[in-house]
């Protein structure tokens, strides 16, 4: 089917298309039912409810549907789109099911479907399939540009489409160590403010080749500067002056966006006591705080303890605000590690040239003293009592025993910190209630003499008889976990079911186990290898168990680097995900950080490739590095230089530019040609060269330095100066 054939049929809304999984076909291992809908697609089709629980799992809605394969009718079907999240348990999903096996029998990995909402007869769709290796899949490559889903073009103006708004530039008096401060994030145009003048002006640059940045990619920016140049302010500065600016920055400042390509510009000023600025082409209004519409989203691999205080509306996924929020009783969830497990299965793994890990490991601090596991939470003489009885029973759970020591060891940990959590301070009715039942539970329990494994089955049992009781299990409220999507009641609902089924579980998982300290400062992993069923466990296990303390989730078998990879890009894709409305202002502070020289070369090329299969809307990119190899990917319209480099610096032309070349310049080593260590005993060596008379020592000396030295030439401008100056000895 050609595509003009889409194009003059005005009976159909915009074609909107998705690259088909392995999954969404009728050939794939496993048994998933129907094709995912991704959200970024679920405006095409009729709008369900969100309203999950545990007795209504699946929202869903039949609508009539024809099949085409090219441009052959296979059949006409009635089916269910769904909306589904598993009791509220697991992310949420939309798919097609049922009567599409015409279709899905006919489909493979990496074909294409091609969506269309009829505009004429209500609830009518067509699917129409397009083989990967076909002339019509060649036809309309080019729109997909790599895309895994999207609008294949725009017609009719029958849905949204992404509103693409900039940021170009942000002056402020004042901000941390930035004074008198400018930013140009524009490689299109160049703004300054002279504030004695209180004028904006602008000169427009040249326009980068068609098709410089990838579909979606509006822009990119990178700003460079030594340490302590300001950089991570300058980042941190966009952000508040973007949102939330009322209450963040009380400086005179201004923020000028472009929107949809407009020649004119709008500028946004706070300013206490001056007149408002003026300047050609721009429109001046007061800043209200946020500007919209706009997404902002905040990457940083960097820990320092920093706390950012960004408004609500930006999405902050840096290091420091995930620790800072783990460190508040109410934010102990790891979502992290589930967006790591969705984004290990996708397409963008094998691109960005990641492994997979061959292993994860539950880390269990359950005896460690030196942590402390009675230093949060409420405590009592009974809960003293069971931890110290578990502790005393290492015959219960031998180490040769792994998986039942993996059972005991979590269950025993959720009783504890449940507990806890159910006697705190700031818990109410009635899960203090049922803190009071179990401590009658536990003196019971704890006099019957029964294992340790009929210990904990006893007391488990008779929490969830109590959250039952109490009508706990179908609490809405999120008072008590402050899951971010969950409720109380789904939540328990879920758990106890997990730990249930625990035993059964663990018996498919390869198991091993590592035990590091003794006594006080013990710690245990286990080490579970990544397989496919795992993969669904450890998903489980996430979502229930994630909130405990001294209990934690990481990777085997992937450097510092591929973690590094890993967390940003699935912290990046999960963010993009669910937005099609606005653009995306997306600022990453040393993204390329922890990365070896090869992978900080393929830095960007990767960083563009993920985020335009990612994104639904525009992304405008601003990145800080200190890596000449980002350097030399862009051109010096795209480069913000910090102070600190001369204006000679603006000068130099960076596109393609020799790596080699850029770290010898002036934004990178200078003078020096070497590191600084040997830099200064090469300089000793010289004037020990020059030297009229030298000793049998320091001729001796000066031998075994030329005989390490790498630069070949400076070994031989040394020796002549040698040979020279002692030519009589």
């Amino acid at each position: 089917m050609k595509i003009d054939l889409l194009k003059s049929l005005r009976s159909w809304s915009a074609p909107v298309f998705k690259v088909l999984a392995n999954n969404d076909t009728g050939h794939a291992p496993g048994h998933q039912a129907g094709i995912v809908i991704p959200a970024a697609l679920r405006h095409v089709f009729p709008t369900l409810s969100d309203n999950t629980s545990e007795s209504t799992p699946t929202i869903e809605y039949r609508i009539n549907v024809e099949l085409y394969l090219d441009g052959t009718l296979l059949d006409k079907v009635s089916t269910r789109y769904q909306y589904q999240t598993w009791g509220g348990t697991r992310s949420p999903e939309s798919r097609v099911t049922d009567q599409l096996g015409a279709l899905r029998n006919r489909a493979q990995g990496g074909d294409i479907l091609i969506i269309q909402k009829s505009l004429i007869q209500n609830n009518l769709y067509r699917f129409i399939l397009l083989r990967k290796d076909s002339t019509a899949t060649e036809d309309i490559k080019h729109l997909i540009d790599g895309r895994r889903w999207g609008e294949l073009y725009a017609q009719n103006n029958l849905f949204p489409t992404s509103t693409e708004t900039k940021i170009v530039y942000i002056w402020i008096a004042k901000y941390k160590n930035l004074e008198n401060f400018s930013l140009n994030l524009s490689s299109g145009v160049k703004f300054s403010y002279d504030e004695e003048l209180n004028e904006v002006r602008h000169e427009v640059q040249q326009d980068l080749p068609k098709g410089f940045f990838p579909h979606r990619i509006e822009d990119v920016i990178a700003i460079i500067g030594k340490n302590g140049s300001g950089k991570s302010n300058a980042l941190e500065l966009i952000c508040n002056a973007v949102k939330g600016a009322k209450s963040s920055i009380f400086s005179d400042f201004l923020v000028i966006t472009q929107t949809d390509k407009s020649k004119r510009y709008n500028c946004f000023y706070q300013f206490k006591e001056k007149s408002p600025p003026v300047g050609k082409f721009i429109d001046f209004e007061p800043h209200s705080g946020n500007i919209k519409p706009l997404n902002v989203i905040f990457f940083s691999n960097v820990y320092d303890e920093r706390r950012n205080d960004f408004d609500n509306e930006v999405v902050d996924l840096s290091v420091n605000g995930e620790i800072f929020l783990k460190n508040r009783p109410q934010n102990r969830w790891d979502i992290t590690f589930l967006k790591q497990i969705d984004f290990l299965y996708t397409s963008d793994i094998e691109s960005l040239g990641l492994n997979q890990p061959h292993a994860a490991q539950v880390v269990v601090n359950a005896f460690n003293s030196r942590i402390g596991i009675k230093s949060l939470g409420a405590w009592s003489d009974n809960l003293d009592k069971l931890y110290n009885s578990i502790r005393r029973r290492p015959g219960d759970m031998q180490v040769k025993q792994i998986k039942n020591r993996f059972v005991s060891m979590v269950r025993f940990l959720y009783l504890m910190d449940i507990l806890q959590l159910f006697g705190s301070t700031r818990s109410k009715e009635p899960a203090k209630s049922i803190f009071r039942g179990m401590e009658k539970q536990m003196e019971i329990a704890l006099a019957s003499g029964l294992s340790t494994d009929a210990t904990l089955t006893s007391l488990l049992d008779h929490l969830q008889q109590l959250s039952e009781s109490e009508e706990l299990l179908r609490s809405s409220e999120r008072s008590l976990f402050a899951h971010p999507k969950n409720s109380d009641g789904q939540l328990l609902n879920a758990q106890f079911e997990f730990l249930t089924k625990l035993p059964d579980l663990v018996e498919d998982l390869d198991i091993s186990h590592q035990a590091d300290g003794i006594r006080n400062r013990a710690q245990e992993s286990f080490i579970i290898s990544h397989t496919e069923t795992s993969r669904d466990f450890l998903k489980d296990f996430s979502r229930t168990m994630s909130f405990i303390r001294f209990m934690s989730l990481d990777w085997v078998g992937l450097s510092s680097g591929q973690k590094a990879y890993l967390n940003l890009f699935s912290k990046l894709t999960s963010a993009l995900s669910g937005l099609s409305t606005a653009s995306v202002l997306l600022c990453i502070d040393e993204g390329d950080l922890y990365l070896h020289p090869k992978w900080q070369a393929d830095f960007l090329q990767r960083l563009l490739t993920v985020l335009s299969n990612s994104s639904n809307v525009g992304v405008q990119l601003v990145l800080t590095s200190h890596s000449p190899l980002l350097v030399s990917d862009l051109p010096r319209q795209n480069l913000e230089i910090m102070n600190g480099f001369s204006d000679a610096d603006d000068k130099i032309e960076t596109f393609g530019a020799n790596i080699y070349d850029l770290y010898a310049g002036p934004l990178f080593l200078g003078e020096l040609t070497s590191g600084l260590f040997s830099h200064l005993k090469l300089f000793e060596l010289s004037k020990m060269a020059e030297k009229s008379t030298m000793t049998q020592a320091e001729r001796k000396h000066v031998e075994n330095y030329l005989s390490i030295l790498g630069d070949e030439i400076l070994r031989f401008k040394i020796e002549n100066t040698t040979l020279q100056n002692n030519s009589n000895d």
